[in-house]
Order: C-alpha cells, then sequence, then structure tokens
C-alpha cells in the first residue's frame, strides 16, 4: 500500500497530522507495525506540533480506533497545554472529544 511506501521517520508534524486526517477520510484499517511508526515519529518530534496538528493526529487516531500509547498521549497533551492560547474552538472541541 502507499502507506507502506512512505519514510515515516521523515515525516513532520504536519506531514503526519495529514497523513492520518487522510487515512480517516479513505476509511482505511491501519496495520499496527504503521500505527506504531507513526506514534513513535510523532512523539520524536511532538514539541513541533501547532495546535491543528496536534488536534488532527488525536482525533484521526481516535476515528480510526487506534489506541496510541500513553507517552504519545502525555506528550500531546503536554504539547496542547504549551501552545494552548493558540487553538481555535474546533481545534479544542476535537481535542476534547479525542480526550473524553
Amino acid at each position: 500500500t502507499l502507506v507502506n511506501r512512505i519514510q515515516i521517520t521523515t515525516l513532520d508534524s504536519r506531514a503526519i497530522s495529514n497523513l492520518m486526517w487522510a487515512l480517516t477520510r479513505i476509511q482505511t484499517k491501519v496495520e499496527s507495525r504503521i500505527e506504531e511508526e507513526i506514534s513513535k515519529r510523532a512523539l520524536m518530534i511532538s514539541g513541533q506540533f501547532n495546535p491543528q496538528e496536534v488536534a488532527n493526529l488525536m482525533w484521526a487516531l481516535a476515528t480510526l480506533g487506534l489506541a496510541p500509547g500513553e507517552e504519545l498521549v502525555w506528550a500531546m497533551s503536554r504539547r496542547a497545554v504549551a501552545v494552548a492560547g493558540q487553538f481555535n474552538p474546533q481545534g479544542v472541541a476535537n481535542l476534547m472529544w479525542t480526550l473524553a
């Protein structure tokens, strides 16, 4: 599949967010290996995520029925707090939905 050919280790926060959003749109099943690689990369660069990217990533994981590891949830939560003043209402709603 196309996802298998992507060099996940080279993706930036925007690319990860967009990839995960796209996967929800095509309603595809994400292999556990791909999920692990994406989560690992997101954790590695968590400090680069802007509010929309944080919300999109977490929303996509929840929408796809994926359970990110506790470490990624905490990293994205910390990042959300760090950029809290920059969130728009939709981003706040999406993030709160994923954490509920």
